[in-house]
């Protein structure tokens, strides 16, 4: 078992058999040459649809109103703040427990926004609800028994879509159909925590490619109640968003001619049960809507 200070590092290698999960990801999306542009230019990018958000139409029909009383640049500031936190049980989660309706998307959506301003800041939102909704289609793995890993896979695959900008039903029929390659590799060697290293350390060496100054990752992470119901109905598994919890937050990610990686996480949930709150001693900040 790795110590909270443990870390992982990763070398990404292509042209021959997947030997990680890493090498395997640059196989399956090898015909998408290089990240979207809010990805790679976030400055450049002025349409609210190239900007890659999470909000479905409905939703986007409430832009132009103010979330009363929300102040989005300084949570935005806050969770920038807590990056430079160190890897272990000492470094915040940051959260929102609220019901349907409430504007937990929306506050995601206006924490996003600011933080695509900060030039050091790498930030990704993804959902489990609207185009990337749960369910057979899209989150069950063949092969795959492990809840951890299946979590870990279903990640990927909506940080995949956010990432190169690819309908999230595209990610999901590319993956499962090179799947087979992977699935000795996914079952006898690495952990649900490693896999989504391995893909945060894809993207960030993607990205500093053209934005050599980012050294901080923020991932936004909202509806996590859905996944959570969906792996306990076919796995009778509990907390699985412990796995992401625990590759963000408790171990420190490596990436190539990258001193030093921050990070911090950003969960909605409807139901408070989700979001970590253990007696692991993990301190939770509430984001108030």
């Amino acid at each position: 078992m790795e110590s909270a200070t443990d870390s992982i590092s990763l070398s990404v290698t292509s042209g021959k058999a997947p030997t990680s999960f890493a090498s395997w990801c640059e196989t399956v999306f090898a015909i998408y040459k290089r990240p979207c542009q809010v990805v790679m230019d976030p400055a450049g990018v002025v349409g609210f649809k190239e900007q890659g958000h999470i909000m479905n139409s409905y939703e986007t029909t409430v832009l132009g109103m103010d979330l009363i009383g929300f102040k989005p640049v300084r949570w935005a500031d806050e969770i920038v703040k807590s990056a430079l936190v160190a890897p272990g049980r000492q470094k915040p989660l940051f959260a929102t427990v609220s019901g349907c309706g409430r504007g937990k998307t929306r506050a995601c959506t206006e924490i996003r926004n600011v933080l695509l301003k900060r030039g050091r800041v790498f930030t990704l939102s993804i959902t489990f609800n609207s185009f990337w909704a749960v369910d057979d289609v899209s989150d069950k793995w063949e092969g795959i028994t492990s809840p951890r890993i299946s979590y870990a896979l279903s990640m990927v695959a909506r940080m995949a879509s956010m990432f190169y900008g690819i309908p999230f039903d595209r990610v999901c029929k590319l993956m499962k159909s090179s799947l087979p390659d992977i699935v000795q590799l996914l079952q006898t060697t690495l952990t649900g925590h490693q896999i989504i290293h391995e893909f945060v350390i894809l993207m960030m060496i993607e990205v500093r490619r053209s934005r050599r100054a980012v050294d901080t990752f923020v991932l936004i992470v909202d509806e996590v109640v859905a996944m959570e119901r969906y792996m306990k109905t076919n796995f009778r598994a509990n907390d699985v968003v412990a796995t992401l919890r625990l590759a963000l937050l408790e171990y420190s990610i490596v990436v190539p001619d990258l001193e030093t990686m921050h990070v911090s996480l950003f969960i909605t949930s409807l139901e408070a049960a989700y979001v970590g709150r253990t007696d692991s001693g993990r301190p939770i900040v509430t984001v108030e809507l």
